[in-house]
């Protein structure tokens, strides 16, 4: 009998709390994407399905530790001002009026955020 592992586990946990914080913190209509997969289907939507999967990509890269990542109207605002956007997102006209382009110390390479 296979064992289960403690790393997965603890990570599936984590996700299971950024997505319940998610419900309430995130856009409305919108949860987490769960894997690369999903991201990555989601991705073309539209551009505020854009940003979530992104912004998932992220939560997933700070090992989904929420109570320290941006929120996601500030992250959203970060990505609306950074260079590494596409333009269907950057020119979007709802997203730019919901979440003024604001730099996001810290947002980088794949519209990941470090710690600064």
């Amino acid at each position: 009998m296979k064992k289960p592992n403690a790393k997965k586990m603890i990570q599936a946990s984590a996700m299971d709390a950024a997505d319940a914080w998610f419900c309430s913190h995130g856009p409305a209509g919108h949860k987490l994407p769960r894997g690369y997969a999903e991201r990555e289907r989601i991705k073309g939507d539209d551009p505020l399905s854009f940003i979530v999967s992104v912004f998932d990509r992220s939560l997933e890269a700070n090992d989904y530790r929420f109570r320290t990542h941006p929120r996601f109207d500030d992250y959203a605002s970060g990505v609306l001002a950074s260079p590494l956007a596409p333009s269907f997102v950057k020119e979007d006209p709802q997203l730019l009026a919901k979440y003024p382009p604001v730099e996001l110390p810290g947002l980088g390479a794949g519209l990941m955020w470090k710690s600064v």
